[in-house]
């Protein structure tokens, strides 16, 4: 299975027979970047192009399902890195250079050690004067004097690598750095479930956990079971008003063009159809309740991720904040349309100054 379970074997085995056709035929490069984004992966474009590159060898521009399990398990590659890499820059704990524990220090006859237990309970320090002091006593002394004390050691040090946690109150900031964009309910509701509730300190997370917590979000494609609860609930109150009514559980582009006006998300029907084909690899047109929430995780993430950049390049101060006239401005960027002063009352925002 090229190290992954059967389970997911089986899976990517059935989206490449829904695309393909069938389990031997060939994949279109193409449709490796909306494969990429109907599992979740965060992977950029940049990325996919250059791991198809290395696989697709003989420039067929298609990949057979073997070699999709090979992009597939370089994406994963490529988002452990990138994670180990930001762990590392939020980890509150790392590589300490610490003296080598039960290391002789010898000049002459003299000697003393350093417990391991005391390097790792403390930080260490040596009178620096003292040592320059031995030491040019040391140059003073004859030769010989070293060879009836014995050989002189020197101090020496080592890194003790201690493993890297990473405290929760910095996972928001860690998955933002790694382009997924949780809310806080999400984030709690998954370190509570049975995968990540038996950690050892559940005031931290160690690289393992984070791996687990990032196939758990994705599993519930980073929505809180209320939410996903509310998400079928519209879905199957605008399904059951559609023509075919309670004989069909799915939804065309009509359909979906209603249900996204309800979450306040405004298109029009060729940017509906648009956003069907992205996730229907059936060539049917029309989503079942599975891939609808594949579907409103993108919309929701491209947003979170519009209003990140926008945020950011408005914001002013150490502690970053907008201004209400900077945020009528970035409201137009990102929704099209420009909030009045009762909007932003509404929301809770003031008329001048920040907030």
């Amino acid at each position: 299975t090229r190290g992954f379970l059967l389970a997911e074997a089986q899976e990517l085995k059935e989206l490449f027979s829904r695309v393909a056709g069938s389990p031997d035929q060939r994949l279109p490069t193409e449709e490796i970047w909306r494969i990429n984004n109907f599992l979740g992966f965060n992977t950029s474009r940049e990325e996919i192009r250059r791991i198809v590159m290395q696989v697709d060898r003989d420039g067929t521009c298609s990949v057979s399902f073997d070699e999709l399990l090979k992009v597939i398990r370089a994406i994963r590659d490529i988002e452990r890195d990138h994670l180990v890499k930001v762990v590392a820059q939020f980890a509150s704990a790392g590589g300490i250079d610490l003296p080598s524990p039960q290391l002789r220090l010898t000049s002459g006859g003299s000697s003393a050690r350093v417990g391991a237990g005391d390097a790792l309970g403390a930080q260490i320090t040596f009178d620096k004067e003292r040592q320059k002091q031995k030491e040019k006593e040391n140059m003073a002394r004859p030769k010989s004097a070293f060879r009836r004390g014995g050989p002189r050691t020197l101090h020496r040090r080592k890194t003790v690598i201690l493993p890297k946690t990473l405290n929760i109150g910095e996972l928001s900031s860690v998955l933002v750095e790694l382009g997924y964009y949780a809310s806080q309910e999400v984030i709690d509701e998954l370190l509570a479930s049975a995968a990540l509730a038996g950690r050892k300190n559940p005031a931290y997370l160690t690289l393992e956990d984070m791996e687990g917590f990032l196939q758990a979000y994705r599993k519930v494609e980073g929505f809180t079971q209320q939410e996903t609860d509310y998400l079928k609930e519209v879905f199957q109150q605008e399904q059951r008003v559609s023509a075919a009514g309670d004989d069909d559980d799915r939804v065309d582009a009509l359909e979906l063009g209603r249900i996204l006006r309800w979450f306040g998300i405004s298109r029009t029907m060729q940017q509906c159809h648009c956003h069907i084909d992205e996730v229907d690899f059936n060539g049917e047109r029309q989503l079942d309740f599975r891939v609808f929430v594949k579907l409103m995780r993108s919309l929701l993430q491209e947003e979170a991720k519009t209003r990140r950049s926008v945020f950011d390049r408005y914001a002013v101060g150490e502690v970053a904040k907008m201004s209400c006239t900077s945020l009528a401005e970035a409201m137009r960027e990102i929704t099209g349309c420009t909030p009045d002063e009762d909007m932003l009352r509404l929301a809770g925002y003031k008329s001048q100054g920040y907030d």
